[in-house]
């Protein structure tokens, strides 16, 4: 299992990263075996590679096709209210920035936002 790319430094610091899911899995595997935690593999939508997450800090979601964030990218899209706010619970608890979550316009999804009571709808 080659070590591909590394993400940017600001997007998933220091995060492995791997061409294909097969791949991400094989190495998942190891790490359970040989380093007893459970890691999920997911698809980055920053850099388009596999990477892994501790199960406790999984939050599906994928690249919201209508909407963008300040900087032109695409908003990410969490598609159960609790994957939403457990997001937030983690970035607040990180990052230390309060988060508040919205109901996409466009998609049947759930966004976050740092702006309070900006959005109709919020959570």
């Amino acid at each position: 299992m080659e070590n591909e790319k590394r993400c940017p430094k600001t997007d998933c610091e220091s995060r492995s990263a791997y061409s294909s899911l097969e791949e991400a899995e094989k190495a998942a595997t190891h790490i359970r075996n040989h380093f007893g935690w459970d890691p999920v593999s997911y698809r980055c939508p920053k850099c388009n590679k596999y990477h892994h997450s501790p199960v406790s800090n999984h939050t599906p979601s994928k690249p919201c096709p209508d909407c963008v964030d300040g900087k032109g990218e695409p908003k990410q899209l969490y598609e159960t209210l609790e994957a939403a706010r457990r997001r937030a619970d983690i970035i607040y608890n990180k990052r230390g920035t309060k988060l508040y979550i919205y109901h996409c316009y466009y998609q049947p999804g759930y966004h976050l936002t740092k702006n309070k009571g900006v959005r109709h709808g919020m959570y």
